[in-house]
């Protein structure tokens, strides 16, 4: 939203509207934002899902109050607009932006390279990653190979949202992080899962076997 209205009439306004609502921030990344344009987030939820969101927003007076709600990508999050709903809460909501899908030809031969056993672990850092490779396999039929790849794969994931994704669609997930869900965590747990599991994890090629 600041990015938009730098360099406009609105930059201001918008500061001043930001400054002059209350603000609740899912993670770490949207609290960084406000420090950087001088602003502290008013609340901050109790974990970076939305579950979190809506444990710190039940002990709020929501009756009344406009809600706005900024969407992650084109998904919508049904569950905490329920919630906001049912609270009293008049909600609005915007998606900000929207994932725009690559080529499907690099993601077959990901699906193929994993099926062969060459691919050791895959990170997916979102939902729509999830979503979009699936999509794929069974636009193409390839969802026999994505199958035995995965079963080949370890799977990591960078938080429990998209760990949840993939438990939904039957997938499993061998490493995710604890706490701190954002890239780096994810990279230092997928390296401390291969260092300690290394005397007892097969090569890739040879798993499904």
């Amino acid at each position: 939203m600041v990015r938009i209205a730098d360099g406009t009439d609105l930059e201001a306004p918008v500061k001043s509207a930001l400054a002059a609502v209350r603000t609740v921030c899912r993670g770490p990344k949207p609290v960084r934002a406000l420090r950087a344009i001088g602003l502290r987030p008013s609340l901050v939820s109790e974990a970076p899902t939305t579950d979190g969101v809506i444990a710190t927003l039940a002990k709020e007076n929501l009756s009344g109050r406009r809600v706005g709600v900024q969407l992650y990508g084109d998904e919508m999050n049904e569950k905490l607009m329920k919630f906001l709903r049912e609270a009293g809460a008049e909600v609005h909501s915007v998606s900000p932006y929207t994932y725009k899908k690559g080529p499907d030809g690099p993601v077959l031969e990901l699906i193929a390279a994993m099926a062969e056993g060459g691919i050791t672990a895959i990170a997916f850092t979102s939902s729509p990653q999830v979503h979009h490779l699936l999509e794929v396999a069974e636009t193409h039929e390839r969802k026999g190979d994505l199958a035995r790849g995965l079963e080949r794969t370890r799977v990591a994931a960078v938080g429990p949202v998209v760990a949840a994704t993939l438990a939904e669609k039957g997938l499993r997930v061998d490493i995710v992080p604890d706490r701190s869900f954002f890239l780096r965590p994810m990279v230092t747990e997928i390296a401390a899962f291969f260092n300690g599991a290394a005397q007892s994890i097969k090569p890739a090629a040879s798993v499904a076997a």
